[in-house]
């Protein structure tokens, strides 16, 4: 049976809802009584508590994660109860990669080279101490608030003896989520850290074009699916996404070579190469800056008669020129007169690489424009902006918000914008961004990402 919204498990962890389940388990968000947070807690279900292989590999989990302490591994908070363990209690993050690329189809070059390394620096500390993940998949790579990546899950990792391993030769292939597997996966063979690097090389095609290194859609068997992974060769990344720099390409390329030889041979060797192709030479992209929005994180909490609400927005230049002005910015449509907002009950600060950018409540309260204008277009609500110079490609900038307010829900519009010189020198605004629907507007006019956050009640 599931465990009741609401109920209290261990006299500390109450669940607040359930964000998953599986054949052997499920997950729930819960908060903690004592400690101002949420946590992750991994249920297996009761009918396998008597079974010895789905409860090791259940203990496997927290073994694995737990004996790797790093910052893209998400944490093992315990592992409960002690004499029949059946809960894993974890750290919560509350997006998947997986859901990441539903809502965005495909992500920028830089933040796909990014989440790669990140997974690379976890797996590599893996593979360091005899551990093999086996199933990195978008489901379990997860983010934080400001958008590191965490690695999670390893229920289905080889694990060294001295961690309770057993042997790693299966004669019908190892276990792992089909589409994702390694060649060595699917015969069964002796497995190394070169077959995560397989299925990262998987993963990180699909975050740079938005599809599978090979059609999956119509296959009515895992035998169809074994046998591509065996012998379908991947088309260059580039020919579904040509903003992609042939360096890139063969990154990705090699990481799926179907003989572990042939690939890269380390996680050290991966994360060299992709920081590498970071570097866009002027050429390969249309000479602009392009700021392109790779966080957008909101939250709200009641605090007695009023309400708290924390916004962070980070962006990156997606471009190959250097952009004189950039800025990130935030429209809130319902807050429309001072009055609304008292000074005290408004935080902002920005970093743009360089240092942070601190901001006191009455410069932030000039960005009531309803007597004035700006661009000559008239702005009628309260509207926080972070704005720098000389934004280098590649490199990142953010906006974290805080409001203490009466208003039970938040109508708002954010956008990141910049302007450069072109090759006559003329400054020049960057165009629409690749993720703003043509009908989303911001009350200036421009195109933006609506996001709408509060209570029904």
């Amino acid at each position: 049976m599931e465990i009741p919204i609401g109920e209290t498990l261990f006299g500390r962890y109450t669940v607040a809802e359930k964000l998953g389940e599986g054949f052997f388990g499920r997950v729930y968000r819960a908060q903690d009584k004592f400690l101002p947070r949420c946590i992750a807690i991994k249920e297996l279900k009761s009918r396998f508590l008597g079974d010895e292989h789905v409860m090791r590999r259940f203990v496997n989990d927290a073994r694995a994660a737990a004996a790797l302490q790093h910052t893209n591994i998400v944490t093992v908070l315990d592992l409960l109860p002690e004499a029949n363990p059946r809960f894993i209690l974890l750290e919560y993050y509350p997006e998947t990669l997986r859901q990441v690329l539903s809502r965005e189809g495909r992500l920028p070059v830089s933040r796909s080279a990014k989440i790669a390394i990140e997974i690379c620096s976890a797996i590599g500390l893996a593979h360091q101490r005899k551990i093999i993940h086996r199933d990195i998949k978008p489901e379990n790579v997860l983010f934080t608030a400001n958008g590191t990546t965490k690695v999670c899950d390893f229920g289905i990792a080889h694990l060294p003896i001295d961690l309770g391993g057993l042997g790693m030769t299966y004669g019908q292939g190892h276990p792992g989520t089909p589409i994702y597997r390694s060649p060595e996966q699917v015969r069964g063979l002796e497995l190394d850290g070169r077959s995560d690097l397989y299925t990262l090389g998987a993963v990180l095609y699909e975050i740079l074009t938005g599809a599978h290194y090979f059609d999956h859609s119509g296959f009515k068997s895992q035998y169809e699916c074994d046998n591509a992974v065996l012998a379908q060769v991947p088309a260059p990344p580039s020919s579904l996404n040509p903003g992609i720099p042939p360096a890139l390409d063969t990154v990705v390329l090699k990481l799926l070579e179907k003989q572990p030889d042939r690939r890269f041979q380390s996680a050290a060797e991966v994360v060299q190469a992709l920081e590498e192709c970071l570097y866009i030479p002027p050429g390969n992209r249309e000479i602009k800056a392009r700021p392109v929005l790779t966080t957008i994180h909101s939250s709200a909490h009641r605090e007695g008669a009023q309400f708290r609400y924390q916004f962070k927005l980070e962006a990156t230049n997606e471009g190959n020129t250097q952009a004189s002005m950039a800025g990130l910015t935030i429209h809130f449509l319902n807050i429309t007169s001072k009055e609304q907002l008292r000074a005290q009950n408004i935080r902002a600060w920005g970093n743009a690489g360089a240092g942070p950018l601190q901001f006191a409540p009455d410069d932030l309260l000039w960005a009531f424009l309803d007597n004035g204008s700006w661009g000559q277009k008239p702005s009628k609500c309260l509207m926080l902006e972070s704005v720098i110079t000389e934004w280098k490609p590649g490199h990142q900038m953010s906006l974290d918000v805080v409001l203490s307010l009466d208003l039970p829900r938040l109508d708002t519009r954010v956008r990141a914008w910049s302007t450069w010189k072109g090759p006559d020198g003329k400054q020049v605004s960057d165009g629409d961004p690749p993720w703003a629907a043509k009908l989303n507007l911001d009350q200036q006019g421009f195109p933006c990402y609506p996001l709408v956050v509060g209570f029904n009640g």
